[in-house]
């Protein structure tokens, strides 16, 4: 199942503060067995390959079957010296196919209102088809 990713936080700043960018792509959460203890990982496959720092000490904040989030720690590497630093981040990821769903029932529902206010009545048939009443098959 794909997702469309928001990455609240970069470098510790909330995303308000800078551009957010949504991803497109796979999410994926394990336990790895890491520095003599067990860690919850989360990671984002994205598919247009941009590379995503894996939530580390990932937790689910919350989820319905809309959206889920998750927050936790990601490593970042700064300075002259490449520091590794931990910051603070959240997730907030969305299902595409609900996006697109709903997306496409605005559409079909704003047609709707516009064929009816020129007095058109769609019959929509099951399937990818719809037909007018009173219009020929051919």
């Amino acid at each position: 199942m794909e997702f469309l990713l928001s990455r609240l936080r970069d470098r510790g700043k909330l995303s308000w503060q800078i551009e957010r960018i949504t991803h497109r792509g796979r999410l994926s959460v394990k336990d790895k067995y890491d520095q003599n203890r067990m860690v919850r990982v989360a990671t984002f496959e994205a598919v247009d390959k941009t590379p995503i720092p894996p939530l580390r000490d990932a937790v689910l904040l919350g989820c319905t079957s809309h959206w889920i989030s998750l927050a936790g720690t990601e490593e970042a590497t700064e300075g002259p010296l490449q520091d590794v630093r931990l910051y603070a981040q959240g997730w907030y990821l969305t299902p595409i196919e609900d996006r697109e769903v709903m997306r496409l029932e605005s559409i079909v529902g704003r047609m709707n209102k516009r064929l009816r206010d020129f007095g058109v009545v769609v019959e929509w048939l099951p399937g990818p088809a719809c037909r007018i009443p009173g219009e020929r098959d051919d």
